[in-house]
């Protein structure tokens, strides 16, 4: 299944890894197997799995995780009635984030040689 899904959709070796650490953690494996392939740890969260095992690095389980918590608060405010405002609110900080980052590029574009 892993190297027709690689195939198919051009993954990586790591986006692989990611979908069997994944597979692993949804599954009802007997805790002993789960160690083995997670690490010992694995069960205290996404900072606890091992790289070493799983093959994917912390950085991209933390950028998930935290991805998805952000997603489920999302959901769950659009389903109190505050969707539209929290939207409002995302896009206003967005441009504010934006403008900023233009604002330092431009400023520091000009310590910049030309002729580069």
């Amino acid at each position: 299944e892993y190297s027709v899904a690689r195939a198919t959709f051009d993954l990586s070796m790591t986006d692989i890894s990611e979908i069997a650490r994944n597979s692993v953690l949804q599954s009802d494996f007997e805790m002993d197997w789960k160690k083995k392939w997670l690490g010992d740890d694995f069960i205290k969260g996404i900072n606890y799995c091992d790289e070493l095992k799983t093959h994917v690095p912390l950085i991209r389980s933390k950028y998930r995780s935290e991805h998805l918590a952000m997603e489920q608060m999302l959901v769950s405010l659009i389903s109190a009635g505050k969707g539209k405002s929290v939207l409002r609110e995302m896009m206003r900080q967005f441009s504010i984030a934006r403008e900023a980052q233009i604002d330092i590029l431009l400023n520091h574009s000009l310590e910049v040689p030309q002729d580069l």
